[in-house]
């Protein structure tokens, strides 16, 4: 092999490269996971002051935002907008409480 191939192609990776890469591809997923939380945050502030003005007092223990980032991607590589769009969303899970755990004040609107 000659000397000038050998600088260019090496069967070992650059582990500088590699450790940049890692490094960038965890600060973007910290960011996702930032921006996921702050959206979810928002629409929690969101729906507190609807039903405020509508004269239901929800307290924010009631609901509890969660940022899943790009964990949970609906479109795993999107091609376009439109795609990457649908990964930006908020889903809602409805909890089921036992008849047990209420009492006939929490109904008392």
């Amino acid at each position: 092999m000659s000397r000038v191939f050998s600088r260019v192609w090496s069967p070992r990776p650059n582990l500088e490269h590699l450790r940049n890469q890692a490094k960038d591809l965890l600060r973007e997923m910290k960011s996702a996971l930032n921006l996921s939380r702050s959206r979810a945050e928002a629409v929690r502030e969101s729906i507190i002051e609807f039903a405020k003005g509508k004269g239901i007092i929800i307290d924010k223990s009631q609901i509890q935002p969660v940022g899943v980032g790009i964990r949970e991607p609906f479109v795993a590589k999107p091609a376009n907008m439109e795609q990457a769009k649908q990964n930006m969303r908020v889903e809602f899970r409805v909890v089921r409480i036992p008849a047990e755990a209420t009492k006939p004040a929490d109904f008392d609107f």
